[in-house]
């Protein structure tokens, strides 16, 4: 009997421990509660397995009831976010980074003579002139949102920013 209440005990510790290691593994296991009480949002970021809508979650949640000023984190998450959200499938699931970097490079490495090949003759349409503002505007500096090709001209490419 001592040996059975032995062996039980054994296999008891044992399966609470696995539970307490998985549980502290297990980030979906966090509530709204821990959200809202420390900014899991910023590692949650960092890990590509966690869904992009439970890092939204865990950030909407945090700053419910908090102040979005400078130093706070809300302007970096909203970057983060802007970018991210056209990257990732439908059911949240993030993209693999590396893995399209090595599907990308291995593209590249079985169509350099095609991509060699390529004599292109870039013509700006314009604007050419630009106006100074604000006073910090530098001319030149920005990013390109928008690339579309002509739809009657396939040799002719259209791009545009934000402004």
């Amino acid at each position: 009997m001592k040996k059975f209440y032995r062996s039980f005990t054994i296999v008891l510790l044992m399966t609470l421990a696995m539970n307490i290691v998985a549980q502290s593994n297990n980030k979906s296991s966090r509530s709204d509660v821990d959200y809202a009480s420390s900014p899991y949002w910023i590692e949650m970021m960092q890990d590509h397995s966690v869904n992009f809508y439970e890092v939204q979650k865990a950030f909407e949640i945090y700053f419910q009831d908090r102040e979005k000023g400078k130093g706070s984190g809300w302007k970096q998450f909203k970057r983060w976010e802007y970018y991210m959200e056209p990257r990732v499938f439908p059911t949240g699931n993030r993209i693999n980074s590396s893995q399209a970097w090595h599907e990308m490079k291995a593209f590249n490495k079985s169509n350099t003579a095609e991509r060699n090949t390529n004599d292109n003759n870039w013509m700006p349409l314009g604007p050419a002139t630009s106006q100074n503002v604000t006073g910090h505007w530098n001319p030149g500096l920005g990013r390109i949102n928008v690339v579309a090709r002509d739809p009657i001209d396939t040799a002719t490419l259209y791009i545009g920013a934000p402004a």
